[in-house]
């Protein structure tokens, strides 16, 4: 079987697995609004789906298997399900370009920036630090051992399965392929943006919400990478809007996905954790109104229907980490972000309101946005639904601000709600521009507007995988990963060219567990008596920094330089990784 047709088996199980639940809520009573319908079944299906794999993993996986789970999934769903109707009209959305209606330059801006993630992402292998030393390397291990075993647990495995998924069903490891997950999350990422937008703020904040965070540099960049942040935010805009509409409908069948939503939020990442109580707050207001109302048996009834939220969350996403506290105990339960939390966090005042503190990594184009969208909140305040809207982004950005304002990046999870907010300015500020302007000018000045945004962006978060595949097309994985991570990949080719298979290898860096699966590897931060038994010992240059916070007694960093105790064999770009034969400990 050539390299194509293994790709395309690759690549298979993601349409499959993000489409097999539309038929199922086109058939259900739910009949969520058009705007939602996809985003929604796609983030039900591939969630729903890793858990399924998940679970036979414990038994075993197959290739045999992973196909008879999508066979099954999809007969199921084809016998019980109704076809769902298409609702976008190429033919209707090209007229509305061609008449320069705003929300199909917004539509094309969008469609632009997904291809340029598209082809950054299907370029280069795995590249972000995490992907590579957790979510891969836990995929990796699934395909070696063809099971989930003891040893992996942590971190909830949602994008571990999803990748695992793709390798097993091409019988080998493809990484691009792999990585059209996380492009397809966020894509419905941005969808379900602009649904929710369309439903608190109107059309036009829909539009512009979903434009500004398709546009903001910091997603554009975690966009190809497979990290769990914007699929956190997936979900998070979803578990908002389901309860929303349980608000509105009062029906427990919207109580019920939102708990599995929160589940899968959960599945996803602790940071799901964030939404049960903001969830269960917003159950008890209802609960609260309806008592004081003197509607007893209501709010009996959506006492009730909280009940189901929490155990539906629980059953879906909560088991993981009771599995967790099986084998480390409560205070393992929960994992936490490794050594970095060792490292304080800055908590400089301006980075309350990230988009001033933390300004370059929100775009210098758009991070004026989010601060003119946080300065309308403020007067809009009294309002219900942006109440809520902050409700949703403002004590998860407090947590990080307090505890993880080191990395811009974890705000992606709550990034979408401040997005709305930033529609919702816009379509203030446009509804004066359509009172003021004659209809070409403003048909102009949207066009002008959102391709700057959308340009802007891209250039910022310089995004070079299109120039790549331009240039260099045929470029070998060892070319593009050492163009892509080149800190990392000399010292790995270094370690399988020179090093024993037998060796045991001690490392501060956990990307080289990746690719040296099959290999004796441990990775920490060890002293002199815990390097006894290992011959190679691989520093990172960060390491003193931890060292530092670890206080260790006996740190081996002062003794490298000691000729009886270290012998420096490989030194990587820029003093990055450090590799040295261990003499003498």
């Amino acid at each position: 079987m050539n390299v194509i047709a293994h790709w395309l088996l690759a690549v298979l199980p993601i349409p499959l697995a993000a489409g097999y639940f539309a038929p199922l809520i086109a058939r259900s009573r739910l009949q969520p609004p058009p705007a939602v319908f996809w985003p929604l079944s796609t983030a039900l299906g591939i969630g729903l789906f890793t858990i399924i794999v998940a679970v036979v993993a414990f038994a075993g996986l197959t290739t045999e298997r992973l196909w008879l789970i999508l066979i099954i999934l999809w007969s199921a769903s084809s016998l019980w399900g109704n076809r769902p109707r298409v609702r976008v009209s190429p033919a209707e959305w090209w007229g509305q370009l061609r008449q320069g209606k705003c929300g199909a330059w917004v539509g094309l801006a969008v469609s632009a920036i997904l291809l340029v993630v598209l082809a950054h992402a299907s370029y280069y292998p795995f590249t972000g630090d995490d992907e590579i030393s957790r979510y891969a390397y836990i995929a990796r291990l699934i395909v070696e051992k063809s099971r989930l075993t003891t040893e992996m647990r942590g971190y909830p495995l949602l994008l571990p399965v999803a990748y695992a998924s793709s390798f097993f069903a091409a019988s080998g490891i493809h990484e691009q392929a792999a990585k059209m997950y996380p492009v397809l999350i966020a894509a419905i990422t941005v969808w379900a943006t602009y649904a929710l937008a369309l439903r608190w703020f109107g059309k036009p904040a829909g539009a512009a919400a979903a434009l500004t965070l398709a546009s903001t540099p910091l997603f554009m960049r975690w966009a190809p990478v497979g990290y769990v942040d914007i699929a956190s935010g997936l979900y998070f805009v979803l578990c908002a809007y389901a309860l929303d509409i349980w608000r509105e409908r009062f029906e427990p069948g919207w109580a019920l996905l939102s708990g599995v939503l929160a589940g899968l939020a959960l599945w996803t990442k602790q940071a799901g954790l964030a939404v049960l109580p903001i969830m269960g707050l917003l159950v008890l207001t209802q609960v609260i109104h309806r008592w004081t109302h003197a509607k007893r048996k209501e709010a009996w009834h959506a006492l009730g229907h909280g009940v189901l939220v929490m155990t539906a969350a629980f059953a879906v996403g909560g088991w993981w980490y009771l599995r967790n506290a099986f084998y480390d105990g409560w205070a393992g339960a929960i994992p936490d972000a490794g050594l970095y939390h060792l490292l304080t966090a800055p908590r400089r005042p301006l980075q309350l309101i990230p988009f001033v503190g933390n300004f370059v990594d929100f775009g210098w184009l758009t991070a004026p946005l989010y601060i003119a969208g946080l300065g309308w909140a403020a007067i809009a305040l009294r309002k219900p639904v942006v109440q809520r809207t902050l409700l949703w982004c403002s004590p998860y950005t407090i947590i990080w601000w307090w505890r993880f304002s080191f990395d811009s990046r974890f705000l992606l999870a709550v990034l979408p709600f401040y997005a709305m907010l930033t529609g919702a300015a816009a379509m203030a500020g446009w509804q004066r521009i359509e009172n003021a302007a004659p209809s070409r000018r403003r048909q102009f000045i949207c066009a002008a507007a959102v391709l700057s945004i959308a340009a802007a962006g891209v250039i910022q978060a310089q995004l070079g995988g299109l120039i790549q595949w331009a240039t260099h097309p045929g470029a070998s994985y060892a070319e593009r990963l050492t163009r892509a991570k080149g800190d990392l990949y000399p010292t790995v080719r270094f370690l399988q060219m020179h090093i024993d298979p037998t060796t045991n290898i001690h490392s501060t860096d956990s990307r080289i567990r990746y690719y040296l699966i099959d290999r004796p590897i441990t990775v920490d931060y060890p002293d002199m008596a815990n390097l006894r038994t290992d011959d190679v010992f691989v520093v990172g240059a960060w390491s003193k920094s931890v060292y530092n916070k670890l206080d260790l007694q006996d740190s081996p960093l002062p003794y490298l330089d000691d000729a009886q105790s270290f012998k420096q064999i490989f030194a990587g770009p820029d003093g990055k990784l450090t590799t040295y034969r261990v003499l003498s400990p």
